[in-house]
Formats: C-alpha cells, sequence, structure tokens
C-alpha cells in the first residue's frame, strides 16, 4: 500500500509478456524488479531470461528504478558465486544502471531433500552470492516468503530482505 514511506514496485519477467513501462509509470510504479536470469534446474545452465534486454532497456527508457533478481538453484557457495559474477558480467557489459538491490532468489523447497545440503549450507550459499554482490560495488539482497524467513533463513544474518507477501490488494 502506497503511503509516505512506501514506493510501489513489481517484479517482471519473461511470464509477463508485453509490458508498457510507461503505463507502469504514469500508473504509479516507481520501481521494477527485473528477473536477469537464472539456472535452468537443478545442475543446469545458467541462462539470461529472454526479456531481461528488452525490459531493462524499457525501464531505464520510463526512468523506472531498476532493482534485479536470480532464481538460483545453487548448491554449493562456489556455484551461488559464480552466478553473482554472471550477474555482474552482463550488468558491466551492457553499463546498465541499477538502483536497487540484486536479489538472490532461491525456493526449491519441494525439491531441497535433492540438494543434499542443510540449511546451515543454504544460508552459506545465499551469503556467497550476497557478499560477491556486494563485493563488486552493487547492492544485494535475499528474497523469500514470510514462511520461509521464518523457517529456513537466518534472517537476523542479512542486512537486505526482500519479503513477497501474497496477499489480495
Amino acid at each position: 500500500y502506497k503511503t509516505n514511506k512506501t514506493e510501489i514496485g513489481i517484479d517482471i519477467s519473461k511470464w509477463q509478456k508485453k509490458i508498457d513501462f510507461n503505463k507502469l509509470k504514469a500508473s504509479g510504479v516507481e520501481f521494477v524488479i527485473l528477473k536477469i536470469g537464472g539456472q535452468k534446474e537443478l545442475n543446469g545452465k545458467t541462462i539470461m531470461d529472454p526479456k531481461f534486454k528488452k525490459n531493462i532497456e524499457a525501464a531505464t527508457k520510463a526512468n523506472l528504478k531498476i532493482g534485479l533478481y536470480f532464481y538460483s538453484y545453487a548448491k554449493s557457495p562456489q556455484e551461488a558465486k559464480n552466478q553473482a559474477r554472471f550477474i555482474i558480467k552482463e550488468i558491466r557489459k551492457s553499463n546498465y544502471k541499477i538502483d536497487l538491490p540484486i536479489a538472490f532468489d532461491w525456493e526449491n523447497w519441494l525439491e531441497y531433500n535433492k540438494f543434499n545440503i542443510s540449511f546451515n549450507s543454504l544460508n552459506n550459499i545465499a551469503k556467497s552470492f550476497i557478499k560477491e554482490i556486494n563485493s563488486s560495488g552493487y547492492q544485494a539482497t535475499l528474497y523469500s516468503s514470510e514462511y520461509y524467513l521464518d523457517t529456513i533463513w537466518f534472517a537476523e544474518d542479512y542486512d537486505n530482505i526482500w519479503v513477497a507477501n501474497y496477499g489480495n490488494l
């Protein structure tokens, strides 16, 4: 809800199809969190969201603040660190302006046992991603729903958290 202490924003990926970013801005949207890419399933390759380039260029042109997220299946700190490096490389090669944090989005709970990791290990994976992003001069954040933030993630260990809140508006 919009107050004098909040801003209105949405997250966008290939699933949103065609978006008119100028209409978004005119409707009161102040920022977008764009999916830059993700990992194609467990042990899969890192791929760009097919609409990322078009989305970031249109959001920039509409003068919206921009943040990013990466959907990860990382099962080790090194894998998460490599994913962060992939993002940094993509941002820098096109000189994209990123105003808001870059989120680590790990939500593979239905397949969690296949990862063969502990909750402590998962937190170390997230921290590896976040540390690599932060050390590159960008700001990182953890993405989570409230339930997993309360039960899995060590919330006190993170400076920034993007909390998903699925409610009726």
